[in-house]
């Protein structure tokens, strides 16, 4: 499958894998933000679960609800664009389980 380049609009309202420069990768709704100010950040993350653990564990399993509703009352959070390694989408598989785990 070829790839078109892709501005960080075209990902808005799909899910993705976004995978950071630290290594952590999310699962969810990146959205990005018009006009933020100055240093602020400009990606918008909704309905977001963090990847965990390797591939030895059961995907279902992997998925783990991000921010965590046991510590946050947030339900989305912000990102600096400049911090993403890269956009991919999920696996079919890996989108069923998060299509499962987040009509809970």
């Amino acid at each position: 499958m070829l790839f078109r380049s892709k501005s960080m609009s075209d990902y808005s309202g799909d899910v993705f894998l976004v995978v950071m420069e630290n290594g952590i990768t999310f699962l969810g709704k990146p959205t990005v933000l018009e006009e933020p100010m100055i240093g602020d950040a400009d990606c918008l993350m909704k309905e977001t679960f963090m990847v965990v653990g390797d591939d030895s564990m059961e995907i279902k399993d992997r998925l783990v609800k991000y921010p965590n509703q046991t510590l946050s009352r947030n339900k989305e959070f912000r990102l600096h664009s400049d911090k993403i390694l890269t956009i991919v989408e999920p696996s079919n598989q890996l989108l069923s389980e998060y299509l499962v785990a987040n009509s809970d």
